[in-house]
């Protein structure tokens, strides 16, 4: 995957395959291999970044940015907003290197299809991601046990608190 990533850019081929195998065989990943999955953020990073550049190069790099942010969500949540946190700055850069002020509207496209992209990868992990926000929000004392998970999210994401009463009016 990092080779397909290096492979984006004008680098000699030697060069993308020593990158590739340093990235492979780095401390990090040989370290925490086994302890707690922390290595697999590695490899998701780099699948999620070789998403965003195919898809700010072309359409044709959605699929993989899906898939992507899926299996990063699917895998560990815990580490996927780090994630996409660092994809949304490689991508913030690497659009602000392509394109000119004066391109703002290609600019806000491509940001749109990223953000399209993420949030399908986003829906497709919710079977998991969706009942792991359930049982944290249900951990709390401001919100009762038997409040459904569109109640929580609406109490949460809301500026204005709102009662019990009202909440089950809005669902």
């Amino acid at each position: 995957i990092c080779y397909r990533f290096l492979d984006c850019f004008e680098f000699s081929r030697l060069s993308k395959i020593i990158a590739a195998y340093a990235y492979a065989f780095n401390g990090f990943t040989i370290l925490w291999g086994q302890h707690y999955f922390f290595a697999a953020a590695s490899l998701y990073i780099v699948l999620v970044l070789l998403g965003v550049e195919k898809t700010i190069v072309s359409r044709k790099g959605i699929p993989l940015l899906c898939v992507g942010t899926f299996l990063v969500m699917l895998n560990t949540y815990y580490l996927a907003y780090m994630v996409l946190l660092i994809a949304a700055v490689y991508a913030l850069f690497r659009l602000a290197f392509l394109y000119s002020f004066k391109q703002l509207k290609e600019v806000v496209k491509k940001i749109g299809l990223l953000f399209v992209a993420v949030f399908i990868g986003a829906m497709m992990s919710a079977c998991i991601f969706l009942p792991a926000v359930n049982l944290l929000l249900g951990t709390s004392s401001r919100v009762s046990g038997e409040a459904s998970i569109a109640e929580k999210l609406i109490y949460y994401f809301t500026e204005a608190r709102f009662d019990q009463e009202t909440l089950l009016a809005i669902t």
